[in-house]
């Protein structure tokens, strides 16, 4: 493996660790997957896919020809959970939400699109949250159709500065 360390005015906010070997289609789908599987299972990660899907590559897709001819990217995106003082700031996170955004007679008596409105904005704010503690991983290939994985290790959340909105 390597080791890249990304820093911003002296703070670490992205460790990546990359392949040092490169693996066959089948080996580096079987990795991918068991990647995928490991953090699926694990309650401190919290999947970042929609509806809840797996980021699990079918056994019977030609990742080479997929990410060649057709430019597909496979990646697993991740949340690291802080378990519940992420519910405690999640939740504080969504009423100042609301507040900011809307009247009191909004809130009150939301119509239908004001409801689907801080629907939006609800979920806007919370994935922001949770993609700044990311962990992803993805598949890079090689001209001689060889792959490797590399995973991310994000803390944009802390230690970003330019990408804080406060």
């Amino acid at each position: 493996m390597y080791i890249s360390i990304i820093t911003d005015n002296d703070k670490v906010w992205r460790i990546a660790v990359h392949d040092a070997v490169e693996y066959s289609e089948a080996e580096a789908k079987i990795r991918f997957n068991r990647m995928c599987k490991q953090f699926e299972s694990d309650e401190n990660y919290t999947t970042m896919s929609i509806g809840g899907n797996s980021f699990a590559i079918p056994d019977d897709e030609d990742i080479s020809h997929e990410m060649s001819v057709n430019g597909k990217k496979y990646e697993g995106v991740f949340s690291q959970n802080g378990g519940e003082s992420d519910s405690i700031y999640v939740r504080s996170l969504i009423m100042s939400t609301i507040v900011k955004n809307f009247t009191i007679e909004q809130i009150q008596n939301p119509t239908e699109e004001v409801q689907a409105a801080m629907s939006r904005e609800i979920l806007k704010a919370t994935l922001e949250y949770y993609m700044k503690k990311a962990v992803w991983f993805h598949i890079t290939s090689s001209s001689n159709d060889k792959f490797r994985i590399t995973i991310h290790y994000d803390n944009d959340y802390f230690n970003h500065p330019d990408r804080r909105e406060w």
